[in-house]
């Protein structure tokens, strides 16, 4: 995984800069990789990131996409729906090239350092650490024509 933030992404204005992009271009092809998966939710092209590790001379470069992009991609998975949660999809890519998802079942990790500061954190926090809790934390913005609901919620189980 390397952090960049590209120019297709709408994070906000940036300066015009190809330097940037092509400093991008280099360290990958520096890197010399043999395959890039590109992750995209439904409303995202994967083709310009797919352009940036054709020109790194990435040779297998995947991704999911609804909208034609010539030979940018060498594998291309379409057909999934707009509905479908992004890991499903992203494993959907992943299975299209030969690899096996062996569990399907979406779980997060807690380390044990991270359980022996919980009391401390909530009680910090001024909750009670004997009693259950539950909580969530804000949505990501709505996918265009989505229904915006409020993500920011702190429930508590009964």
């Amino acid at each position: 995984m390397i952090g960049w933030r590209s120019i297709w992404q709408d994070l906000g204005p940036l300066p015009f800069d190809p330097a940037r992009e092509r400093a991008l271009i280099a360290d990958l092809a520096g890197r010399a990789f043999d395959a890039a998966l590109i992750f995209t939710s439904f409303s995202q092209t994967p083709h310009a990131p797919g352009y940036v590790c054709y020109l790194a001379g990435i040779p297998l470069r995947a991704g999911e996409s609804k909208e034609f992009g010539g030979a940018v991609l060498t594998t291309e998975l379409r057909g999934a729906p707009d509905d479908l949660h992004q890991v499903e999809r992203n494993l959907r890519l992943v299975e299209s090239l030969g690899f096996v998802a062996r569990d399907r079942r979406l779980a997060v990790a807690i380390p044990e350092e991270a359980r022996a500061a919980a009391p401390r954190l909530l009680t910090g926090a001024g909750l009670d650490p004997d009693r259950r809790s539950s909580c969530s934390t804000p949505a990501p913005a709505p996918a265009r024509g989505a229904t915006r609901r409020s993500g920011a919620a702190r429930s508590r189980a009964t």
